[in-house]
């Protein structure tokens, strides 16, 4: 039944006047049809004059061009970062699986299980060996 009535509305905005008033646009692509765009150019035909209508239109239009520009750049640099993103996670599964088979085709040809990593002693961790009688050595 909603749908029904919000089908049969013949405006397509709701408009609420209240002291910060918005307007809600329930279906953008029948927002603006011919006659809507005909009023428009009246009244800025009006507002503005034929003097300055020109100039204006001029500008908007290449705001609305370098705004294209930028949204289209910005756009492109994202889904650039995203392949790459995806392309750096590929190489680490392909890496991952070309361990995990290199260590199962190992294990296969051996017999045995993969041989563990040995274990890094720090420089620092270097022990001075003592002579058995206690007896101090010069360094």
């Amino acid at each position: 039944m909603h749908r029904r009535a919000s089908l049969l509305r013949p405006l397509h905005v709701s408009v609420r006047s209240t002291l910060g008033g918005w307007l809600r646009v329930r279906n953008p692509q029948k927002m603006l049809s011919v006659p809507h765009l005909v009023i428009i150019f009246l009244v800025a035909l009006i507002v503005l004059g034929p003097d300055k209508l020109p100039q204006i239109a001029r500008s908007l239009g290449k705001a609305m061009a370098d705004f294209r520009r930028v949204t289209t750049d910005f756009r492109v640099q994202i889904e650039d970062e995203m392949r790459e993103m995806e392309r750096q996670a590929r190489i680490k599964e392909m890496n991952a699986e070309s361990v995990r088979t290199a260590e199962e085709a190992s294990t296969q040809l051996l017999g045995a299980p993969p041989a563990e990593e040995p274990q890094h002693v720090p420089a620092t961790a270097v022990t001075s060996e003592k002579p058995a009688n206690g007896e101090s050595q010069p360094v």
